[in-house]
């Protein structure tokens, strides 16, 4: 088990593959895994190491609107680009790639995690407006 703080809500995930829990804002204690999506995925961030909450997961203590994180915006947009963000190729035909490729692109291009096609959309196209404006 491993202390993490959710930062972001909307973060689901099924350790046992079956039953997906749908974490609150703010510390619990979850599986290495869950907490390496999360990471990786932008919704936590790593509180503690070692000496776990409990071996239960633990809903999380109600936090005022004004300290919850924002929401994801619309525009998708990179806000500061890393130098690799700059050499990714967008191909011209990207929307007719298959699903997985253009999440893997927008992935790539975005800070934010890709979870829609419509996510990946924006993000994709916001890389592009952005290049363009240069």
């Amino acid at each position: 088990m491993q202390d993490i703080e959710f930062i972001r809500a909307g973060f689901k995930h099924a350790d046992d593959g079956i039953r997906v829990i749908e974490y609150k804002l703010g510390r619990q204690a979850v599986s290495a895994r869950c907490a390496e999506v999360a990471i990786r995925e932008g919704f936590a961030r790593v509180v503690a190491t070692g000496n776990p909450l409990s071996a239960e997961v633990r809903p999380a203590p109600a936090q005022p609107a004004a300290e919850q994180a924002p929401a994801m915006p619309q525009t998708m947009g990179v806000l500061h680009p890393s130098p690799d963000q700059l050499t990714i190729e967008i191909p011209a035909n990207w929307r007719e790639l298959p699903w997985p490729k253009r999440r893997v692109l927008a992935a790539s291009v975005s800070e934010f995690p890709i979870r829609t096609a419509e996510e990946a959309e924006r993000a994709i196209t916001a890389e592009l407006s952005r290049r363009h404006a240069e």
